[in-house]
């Protein structure tokens, strides 16, 4: 999956796709695939390996993105979901989707049909990678429908929750 990342002000275009023997295969701007593995090593610190090199990295979601914690430099990092991205230009903005990046197992839900929510409430907890994610109404309104129950396995980009207008 193609993801438009903005570091310190500059937007690249980063490629992830899952690595046969585990991990990820990522590259920036179309460049040679790198195979990246690690885990989570408690709340938002993790471990990332790239061959012999080993790194942890601190990450905290803020308002403005994600800030970011690697060999001393901190760093605040913008993810352009590009469903999202595709649902703007389209012009379904204000579209009620609520669906995962990753294939993962569904933990639990957190809101529940006929639930009123606002824009960036917590709605459904996501199992990928061995971390829990916490996936958001993308706009203020009723929750219309849940697609999943909690302990399903579901692919990348499978739909799990919908809102509805207010």
């Amino acid at each position: 999956m193609k993801y438009d990342v903005t570091l310190a002000g500059e937007t690249r275009s980063i490629d992830v796709s899952r690595h046969p023997e585990g991990g990820w295969w990522v590259s920036v701007e179309g460049g040679s695939k790198r195979h990246i593995t690690g885990g989570a090593l408690g709340a938002g610190e993790f471990q990332i390996r790239e061959g012999d090199k080993v790194r942890t990295l601190g990450l905290a979601r803020t308002s403005r993105g994600v800030q970011m914690q690697l060999a001393g430099h901190g760093v605040l990092a913008e993810v352009v979901d590009p469903r999202k991205a595709a649902l703007s230009l389209a012009g379904g903005k204000d579209a009620g989707a609520v669906s995962t990046a990753m294939p993962g197992v569904i933990v639990r839900l957190v809101a529940e049909v006929g639930q009123a929510v606002n824009e960036g409430d917590p709605v459904i907890v996501v199992e990928a990678m061995k971390m829990e994610n916490e996936l958001r109404s993308p706009k203020t309104g009723v929750i219309e429908a849940v697609h999943v129950a909690p302990g399903q396995a579901v692919e990348a980009g499978a739909l799990l929750v919908t809102v509805g207008d207010a």
